[in-house]
């Protein structure tokens, strides 16, 4: 038993740099600025799982709101992104966010963005975004045009 999880182990050591060189071969950067009823900056690693479809691996998101000029939103997102050959895209990120103003504590909710558009050229796209956070006390839906760029 001790060397078959020895051999097991090996077999794994061995095959993680190809994953890693595998995933990070795959991987691009991308960054997106919105505005709308709120102003947002957004950076997200995208693991491409074939040609219309990526993985969000991990997307972060600054959020200050419009309407509440002391209140601030950050976001930890995952989801995925499907692209077809048509130039439209749709994203859908899901996870956690949280927000902040002088008046009140730290409050969290969970959080989901939707990105409908269109891409230009192959890195430049731009759409509608949605986000809602679903706080105790309610809903906060936001509306913006976003505009972003994959390295």
């Amino acid at each position: 038993m001790k060397k078959l999880s020895v051999a097991i182990c090996a077999l794994f050591l061995a095959c993680s740099p190809m994953m890693a060189q595998s995933i990070a071969k795959d991987m691009r950067f991308g960054a997106e600025f919105g505005i709308g009823s709120q102003v947002e900056l957004n950076v997200r690693g995208e693991h491409s799982l074939g040609n219309y479809l990526s993985w969000d691996v991990l997307a972060l998101k600054y959020a200050h709101e419009l309407n509440d000029s002391d209140r601030n939103e950050l976001g930890i997102k995952t989801g995925l992104r499907v692209y077809t050959p048509f130039l439209l895209f749709m994203g859908l990120d899901m996870g956690y966010t949280g927000s902040t103003s002088p008046h009140s504590e730290w409050a969290n909710a969970f959080g989901m963005d939707l990105t409908v558009g269109f891409r230009f050229f192959k890195n430049l796209y731009m759409g509608y975004g949605f986000s809602l956070d679903h706080y105790k006390h309610g809903n906060d839906k936001d509306h913006t045009f976003r505009i972003g760029y994959l390295f």
